[in-house]
């Protein structure tokens, strides 16, 4: 049975430098699993788009940036075209891409451009008036 009273000569413990992504957003690692954005509120009713926004964006971003980071927002609508086997084939068409978004250290995102990105796909759903069977936005971040 080993002695596991004697402690190692700490000059013999190689140590290296704390390992950690080079900023908040790390890529490569990616949920797949669908948020209802609808269900960030507690009171149950229904909110305009851009009150949907500004509750994703201050669940999913820091409140303050602790370092600078990118962010790109892509808006696509999908809607149900066919039921088969008790599931249902959703047909996606794209609405909105942002250009790259830079948010700089202590900052936060400026609320006038989640209003901003809310009055596009108003627009867009005024303009293309789209199906509205099973309809959802989807938004990847």
């Amino acid at each position: 049975m080993a002695d596991t009273s004697i402690k190692t000569n700490p000059a013999f413990v190689f140590q290296t430098p704390q390992v950690r992504f080079s900023n908040q957003v790390t890529p490569l690692l990616v949920n797949n699993r669908p948020w209802d954005i609808a269900e960030l509120h507690t009171d149950g009713r229904s909110q305009p788009l851009d009150i949907h926004l500004k509750k994703l964006f201050g669940t999913v971003l820091p409140p303050s940036a602790a370092q600078k980071y990118g962010l790109r927002l892509n808006c696509r609508y999908s809607f149900a075209v066919a039921t088969v086997a008790d599931e249902q084939l959703f047909s996606t068409v794209p609405v909105l891409l942002t250009p790259w978004l830079q948010v700089e250290k202590e900052a936060k995102i400026d609320e006038r451009l989640v209003e901003a990105i809310a009055k596009e796909i108003e627009r867009w759903q005024r303009i293309n008036v789209p199906v509205k069977d099973q309809e959802r936005y989807q938004f990847t971040l």
